[in-house]
């Protein structure tokens, strides 16, 4: 049974009622109505693609309290967005299950009111702040220059197959101005695209390294608080502060990853 159709405020689109407009990306529900009393829950909402489009000079960088030795600012928050959009998600995921189990537990004989509805807005505002830093980053469009080269060189690779095709029909000298012109340009994204898995390697042991940093700090954390430095809350606010941003340049690494080795098979073909 096919599913009904319902038109994405985005694009305007009729699509199927799902998850996410299925031609721009964009979730077809959003969470603008959430209360102690009315919870929206939408765990299945999925992350816009807007994030790995080309880069818009006008915007603004977004900021970032990890810091990686030899990258430029505008290819690390290309990186670190696209991450920290995955762990804003989960994080918005849990605090939806959480006030879940505060109505749940409001509903009980004894229930702590007070505690339960205070600890509720705290949801609430951290919620608020979660869904302004996701609509910050997903504003931000922004490719890294390892991305378009690998993208520009895969595209001569199809003109070039397309030329071949239409070989027969072509006149003869016809067919090598056009074949000179394309094995040229070839030549050139070649040659940029090396150039750039190099630094995107570079980029991928700085990343590395800035990851073992977190790690010793979060070590540090542990052993101030075991030897009674700081207090069990700083030692709480801390550790999470830290092992957020931890899993934020995980991400960010394996992002990274992803696009050297998808760049280097462009270079293969």
């Amino acid at each position: 049974m096919s599913k009904a159709l319902i038109v994405c405020r985005e694009c305007g689109r009729e699509v199927p009622d799902g998850r996410f407009c299925k031609f721009c990306g964009k979730p077809l529900e959003t969470e603008d109505n959430i209360s102690l009393e009315d919870v929206e829950v939408d765990t299945e909402e999925t992350l816009t693609s807007d994030v790995i489009l080309s880069e818009s000079h006008e915007e603004k960088l977004p900021e970032f309290s990890i810091a990686v030795d030899g990258m430029d600012h505008r290819s690390l928050a290309s990186i670190l967005s696209r991450s920290e959009l995955v762990v804003l998600q989960s994080d918005l995921d849990s605090i939806i299950e959480q006030i879940q189990a505060i109505r749940q537990a409001l509903k009980l004989e004894h229930a702590d009111k007070d505690l339960l509805t205070s600890r509720a807005q705290e949801l609430r505002t951290r919620f608020d702040a979660g869904k302004g830093r996701r609509s910050e980053l997903s504003e931000f469009r922004s490719t890294l220059k390892l991305e378009e080269c690998s993208e520009k060189l895969a595209a001569e690779n199809i003109r070039l197959e397309k030329l071949e095709e239409i070989k027969s029909t072509l006149d003869s000298a016809v067919y090598k101005e056009q074949k000179d012109e394309i094995l040229t340009r070839m030549k050139a994204f070649r040659h940029e695209l090396k150039a750039l898995i190099k630094v995107g390697k570079s980029w991928r042991k700085a990343l590395n390294n800035s990851a073992k940093d977190i790690e010793r700090s979060i070590n540090r954390v542990e052993a101030k608080h075991k030897i009674g430095d700081i207090s069990d809350s700083h030692y709480r606010r801390s550790k999470e502060e830290l092992e957020r941003d931890l899993r934020i340049l995980t991400g960010g690494i394996k992002i990274l990853e992803e696009v050297i080795d998808s760049a280097e098979q462009t270079l293969k073909t």
